[in-house]
């Protein structure tokens, strides 16, 4: 009779703390399982339409490929411009600086890549053809990634401790260039480059280029 009491007082209290947590939280018991439900349907409707959706990396666009990695690009960049500002205006905070430091590795890994398979499959196509621009985005995107590497400079040398008089000043200057050459870039490659790129090339040099993007782009995900 005792132990029938004990575990008739360890129920109440569970379900006492339970209704305690429901209700700091603006729930109950029955909307808990509700919203578990909703959930559970979502999540299943948003898995059936990825998978009815979901288009085979070699059948995909190139040009849609590269231009969906410029708005990884964008959102980094953004988010560098946003930090920087806040650090501009309000002084030096961590959270700010390593906001910088993250979205710079980003660029440094996946726009390096997106870089590398441009400069090898796309601009080697586009020489065949009598078209100046890549010669002159070449030299462009030169100065781009030098102006990123004095911002990963000026990243390492606050990690490591090397403050001086003008650090943070060259941290945002070196901020503010690479966000504004990075959009520039990518902004002339998106409303410039890229149609011309559909127009001049023969039918089997897109299908080749298709060929090399979607192959780099399907060994990556591996």
């Amino acid at each position: 009779m005792k132990l029938v009491k004990k575990v008739v007082y360890i129920m109440l209290a569970y379900q006492l703390i339970y209704k305690h947590v429901c209700g700091a939280y603006g729930l109950n018991m029955k909307s808990t399982t509700v919203i578990k439900s909703k959930k559970e349907t979502i999540n299943s409707h948003n898995k059936s339409e990825l998978i009815k959706n979901r288009i085979p990396v070699q059948l995909m666009d190139p040009i849609d490929i590269l231009m969906k990695e410029h708005e990884m690009g964008l959102e980094q960049l953004e988010i560098i411009a946003r930090a920087a500002e806040s650090i501009q205006m309000h002084g030096f905070s961590g959270k700010a600086f390593l906001e910088i430091a993250h979205s710079t590795r980003v660029i440094d890994t996946e726009m390096r890549w997106h870089n590398e398979k441009e400069e090898k499959y796309l601009f080697t196509l586009l020489d065949k053809h009598v078209f100046e621009s890549p010669h002159v985005l070449r030299h462009n995107r030169r100065e781009m990634w030098q102006a990123f590497n004095e911002l990963m400079m000026s990243v390492k040398d606050v990690e490591e401790g090397r403050i001086h008089g003008t650090t943070i000043h060259e941290l945002i200057h070196s901020a503010e260039m690479v966000v504004e050459r990075f959009r520039k870039q990518i902004e002339k490659e998106n409303t410039i480059i890229f149609p011309i790129v559909r127009r001049v090339l023969t039918n089997d040099e897109y299908e080749q280029l298709r060929h090399d993007i979607c192959g780099v782009v399907q060994d990556h995900q591996r």
